[in-house]
């Protein structure tokens, strides 16, 4: 079981996490449970036009994990009345760290998968996506690469 946190409502992540689920190979790799809001999920599923089943649990072993169904830890603790897709809010960043804290206890708890020692790097953070991709260059991997390995050695 992999726990996926939504990240910022108003970012890219909630359409990148549907649209990943809506691929039958993930089924076959894992059990995916996504952490964050119903409303949040409901909203980048219009936007993508998709459809899915919101399976609304509590605890990870309450998952039906299968294509077609998104298992959903719903905090509940998005207006989504609020939100302005692509702007940064103070709401969204709220809501985003309550998603991976939650992750963290489940984690913590054993409910969901965690791979200890594992070290995540970011080539970007909190920009959009035409600059994520303006980012991505062969000299900047590079570099990233280098001061990761550093960090990594100390």
């Amino acid at each position: 079981m992999i726990a996926i946190t939504l990240g910022d409502p108003a970012g890219i992540g909630p359409e990148i996490i549907i649209k990943s689920l809506a691929n039958k190979e993930i089924y076959e790799i894992c059990q995916p449970l996504v952490i964050g809001d119903k409303n949040v999920i409901a909203n980048a599923l219009t936007i993508c036009n998709l459809t899915a089943e919101l399976n609304i649990i509590e605890k990870p072993a309450e998952g039906k994990y299968q294509l077609g169904t998104i298992d959903l830890i719903d905090l509940k603790n998005f207006d989504l009345s609020q939100l302005q897709i692509g702007t940064v809010q103070a709401m969204c960043g709220q809501a985003a760290y309550d998603y991976i804290e939650k992750a963290v206890k489940l984690a913590m708890a054993r409910e969901v998968f965690e791979v200890r020692g594992m070290r995540v790097f970011f080539l970007s953070r909190h920009v959009s996506l035409r600059q994520a991709c303006d980012l991505v260059t062969k000299e900047r991997i590079l570099q990233y690469i280098i001061r990761c390995t550093e960090a990594l050695k100390r």
